[in-house]
């Protein structure tokens, strides 16, 4: 696997060498060894412990709260934001109850009978869960204070970054904490879907009673901050629109045209499904930013691009695996582009394709403990082995600041990109400051394909629409999962797709990243309104001339 800080490329299959890495004019020098798994190329360390790692700008993030107090005095649900209490928080050393009374977890959940009172538990699980609901609103709030602060009054992202980072320590003590109770027979966890998330709900168990203690205190709330957090949105929209609304039909236009203007007519709930469908297309048959990046619109260079994580919320969870290759929309392929790379499944097909690369990261032992079924099930990756060999992510600034460079030098493509944006945003050093200044360009093809595909419009569902685009030559559906591990190859797929379309109209080749069934919808689309008209005059011609 190959890895680029300023360069971070690979050129020749290697067992074992020495990497050097630049990072501010320091060159710090490391021991790696390159393992070949699967088709690819994965990093493993040695050499590199905890002990090792530079944390301190963790402690030098607390210098900047001056510039975020000034610019963003509360948070996302509104209310004050205490930075006197923010400033007070140990972002190094860990913000949890359990790590600030110095209490090992760990070895309490794989002792047979951990050395902590029910009462204990419940208080240390109820702190963290308290300081957790405090933390995160103002965390959600400074993507948007930052990139509407226009007169760059704050200088650095580094603040977020460092408050995800205690965030993501601190979730995974709030998961010990819960396991603990579990094997204390307090309590049950069993996963609910409520509205827009998914959360851990405890249930009474067998020794609660004898506990003495309440689990109405010790619940997940996530679900009610953001579900809550989005109503407020939502009426805040709907106000808008109808103010909106209102100053339209006050104006002239309310006065020349019958019934008002439509001109904020957003449309209404006694509207037809249909009309609403016939907007919508209206408005796709407009000129779009994203008719751009279609082929011959000085778009050539992209990098596809995916990475993996141990879960959907950049704040909580890590990321584990980064996976990315280069095609050109317009010039060849490079002619000393190796050849011959490997994928994990045997049906994709390099094509234009080069530069493939994976990079693996690790999970904390606290993480890596409880491991996660789920993402073993979509991805293949248990992170149960990703506690030693592996450097945690956002740990290791001189992968971060590799991943940057490749990030500015061309667009990026994703397949809802907001996805790979929103952790870049928490996790990559500079990410955030580059992008606010326009250094980096993001393709993403999740509107774009419902924009040029009309039938993924009624589709909101990502995963019909990854599904839509993950057909083999051959017609054959690949399941989620298999499209998932093999990293990024299903997203650069679609960048081969934009390269063979044009609005909507297919390029009659041979399919490689487009399904079958789509090319055909498209080929009817094309053909309807000529076999109609066809029709007609045959109809005419019969009934004038018989």
């Amino acid at each position: 696997m190959d890895v680029s800080a300023r360069g971070f490329v690979m050129n020749t299959v290697i067992r074992t060498r020495m990497v050097v890495f630049s990072q501010r004019g320091m060159r710090t020098l490391v021991c790696c060894t390159f393992l070949h798994a699967e088709g690819g190329y994965r990093l493993r360390w040695a050499g590199m412990n905890e002990s090792t790692m530079n944390l301190s700008w963790l402690d030098d993030a607390k210098q900047d709260i001056e510039q975020w107090s000034a610019s963003m005095p509360n948070d996302a649900d509104n209310q004050p934001i205490d930075w006197r209490w923010v400033s007070s928080l140990d972002l190094r050393n860990g913000i949890g109850a359990a790590t600030r009374q110095h209490v090992d977890l760990l070895a309490m959940l794989r002792s047979s009978s951990p050395q902590l009172s029910a009462p204990q538990l419940h208080a240390l699980l109820k702190d963290d869960l308290a300081i957790r609901d405090r933390l995160e609103p103002t965390i959600a709030q400074c993507n948007s204070t930052f990139m509407m602060d226009y007169d760059r009054l704050i200088a650095s992202y580094r603040l977020p970054r460092a408050l995800a980072y205690a965030n993501r320590r601190l979730c995974d003590e709030i998961a010990v904490l819960r396991q603990i109770g579990v094997a204390m027979g307090l309590w049950t966890v069993t996963e609910e879907r409520r509205e827009r998330v998914t959360v851990p709900v405890l249930l009474p168990g067998s020794a609660l009673a004898s506990g003495g203690v309440s689990l109405d205190d010790i619940q997940d709330r996530t679900a009610d901050i953001v579900n809550g957090r989005a109503a407020r949105r939502a009426a805040e929209k709907s106000q808008k629109r109808a103010s909106d609304y209102a100053m339209s039909r006050a104006n002239l236009s309310g006065v020349t045209n019958p019934g008002g203007s439509t001109l904020f007519d957003y449309g209404s709930e006694t509207k037809s499904a249909e009309s609403a469908q016939l907007r919508r297309m209206a408005e796709y048959r407009k000129s779009d930013w994203r008719d751009a990046y279609l082929p011959g619109r000085d778009v050539d260079n992209v990098m596809g691009i995916d990475i993996e994580t141990t879960g959907t919320d950049p704040a909580r969870v890590y990321i584990i695996d980064v996976g990315f290759e280069y095609m050109n929309m317009i010039s060849p392929r490079p002619a000393a582009a190796p050849t011959g790379y490997q994928y994990e499944q045997s049906y994709y097909e390099t094509g234009d394709a080069y530069g493939q690369s994976r990079l693996s990261f690790g999970v904390p032992a606290e993480n890596a403990t409880l491991g996660n079924p789920l993402i073993l099930d979509l991805t293949g990756i248990d992170v149960r082995d990703r506690a030693s060999g592996f450097r945690l992510f956002d740990e290791w600034p001189e992968a971060q600041i590799g991943l940057l460079q490749r990030l500015e030098q061309q667009p990026y493509v994703a397949h809802n990109a907001r996805f790979e944006h929103s952790f870049f945003m928490l996790n990559v050093a500079g990410y955030a400051e580059s992008y606010r200044a326009g250094k980096i360009t993001i393709i993403d093809t999740l509107p774009m394909s419902r924009r040029w595909d009309e039938g993924s419009i009624p589709d909101a569902s990502i995963r019909t629409a990854i599904t839509r685009w993950t057909h083999t030559p051959s017609g054959r559906a690949r399941s989620m999962k298999a499209s998932r591990s093999a990293t990024s190859v299903w997203k650069i797929r679609i960048s081969c797709w934009l390269h063979e379309t044009s609005l909507g109209c297919i390029a009659w080749r041979r399919p490689r990243s487009v399904g079958c069934e789509w090319q055909v919808w498209h080929r009817w689309q094309a053909l309807r309104a000529p076999l109609v008209a066809f029709a007609i005059r045959v109809a005419v011609s019969w009934f004038f001339f018989p």
